[in-house]
């Protein structure tokens, strides 16, 4: 029996653009069998596989105040707030982010974050989602990469979007989890592993070419040096899926006041390639 399932790749604020994929989806009546993600892509697939949909998501992000979820004494709501200029670069100029790697503490304290995820699923486990789902986090003791299938969701949420120096990492059992997106950021793989016969993979962090006048310095050019091989890596897990799909989103990591743009990217890829996509339900 054909099994269609969807692997949704992290990327920040650039991840909303999974919403605007699903909702396409819906739109054109197809349903996912089985949702994988990493990251945002892992929040957002945990979120639907739980039962709220790609609407009532998209209402939630487009009217969104980020600073809700911070802690009151952390720069990061400073950070949020700032102008046009590119924030990844601005943040690194301020230092903010150094002098949490140099100390015990991240950023924030990703209380209030937890918070939120525990509010909206509860004490749900796996067992209990409307369709089989998988996210990823990395074990940063062993190196070990770390697929959720089972537990609270909660915690597999929280630990794959946990990245530091912004969060604060999950001690899980014995283990110390963050974000999975250094070890697979588009988990297509798993997505095989719970069943899925074809696999669409969602890729949210192409960027395309950019402009000269945006690599002033040197560390704007280790930025983008580490975006490239980044987006290398992103390829090669995409390629594995049976449908790779690409959404360049015109917008950083951190630009959660551009969800609305983004989730119209998302809903964008479904039109572009909805005879492919159809092709997977039909065969």
């Amino acid at each position: 029996m054909q099994k269609v399932g969807v692997a949704l790749s992290g990327g920040g604020a650039k991840g909303f653009a999974h919403i605007g994929f699903l909702k396409a989806l819906e739109e054109n009546g197809l349903y996912p069998d089985i949702v994988t993600g990493t990251s945002m892509g892992g929040i957002l697939g945990g979120f639907y596989a739980y039962g709220i949909s790609p609407s009532m998501m998209e209402n939630f992000v487009s009217n969104m105040d980020v600073n809700m979820f911070l802690e009151k004494q952390g720069s990061l709501s400073r950070f949020f707030s700032q102008g046009k200029e590119k924030r990844l670069f601005r943040y690194a100029r301020a230092g903010i982010a150094m002098r949490s790697l140099l100390s015990d503490k991240p950023v924030d304290s990703g209380r209030k974050i937890r918070n939120f995820i525990y509010m909206v699923t509860g004490d749900a486990d796996f067992s209990k989602l409307k369709i089989p789902f998988a996210c990823i986090a990395v074990d940063i003791i062993s190196g070990s990469k770390i697929t959720f299938t089972e537990g609270k969701l909660a915690d597999a949420l929280y630990a794959t979007m946990a990245l530091p120096p912004f969060l604060e990492p999950l001690r899980y059992k014995d283990m110390i989890l963050v974000d999975g997106g250094a070890v697979d950021n588009i988990p297509v793989d798993a997505a095989r592993e719970l069943g899925a016969t074809k696999v669409i993979g969602v890729n949210v962090n192409e960027r395309g070419s950019q402009k000269r006048e945006e690599y002033k310095n040197s560390l704007e050019i280790l930025f983008r040096m580490y975006d490239l091989m980044s987006e290398a890596f992103y390829k090669t897990l995409l390629l594995k899926s049976d449908l790779p799909i690409e959404v360049e989103v015109d917008a950083d990591l951190l630009d959660f006041g551009k969800a609305r743009e983004s989730i119209k990217k998302g809903e964008e890829a479904v039109k572009s390639n909805i005879s492919l996509i159809k092709s997977l339900w039909e065969s």
